[in-house]
């Protein structure tokens, strides 16, 4: 492939991640462990402490995820505010 079609090639095919928001990559990392601490929200998770703060309360008030015990965060159902399975 010459250089100008692996770089067209890139084009159409690249995502652009900077879209991609905390809150986004947060519930993503829910959806597949059903459970998360703070500790492990903020090694998953490559932003700074205060972005990552913001969406975790951004999150809760949504009631998109819930503190069940000092720091461990569980995804929840928003319409029954229960946990849920994803």
């Amino acid at each position: 492939m010459g250089l100008e079609k692996l770089n067209e090639h890139h084009k159409k095919n690249h995502k652009d991640v900077s879209t991609i928001s905390v809150n986004d990559v947060l519930l993503k990392l829910f959806n597949e462990k059903k459970m998360l601490t703070t500790k492990m929200i903020y090694k998953l998770v490559e932003a700074s402490d205060v972005e990552v703060a913001a969406a975790i309360t951004s999150l809760e008030k949504q009631g998109m995820i819930k503190d069940v015990a000092g720091g461990t965060w569980v995804r929840t159902d928003k319409d029954s505010k229960q946990p849920v399975l994803v």
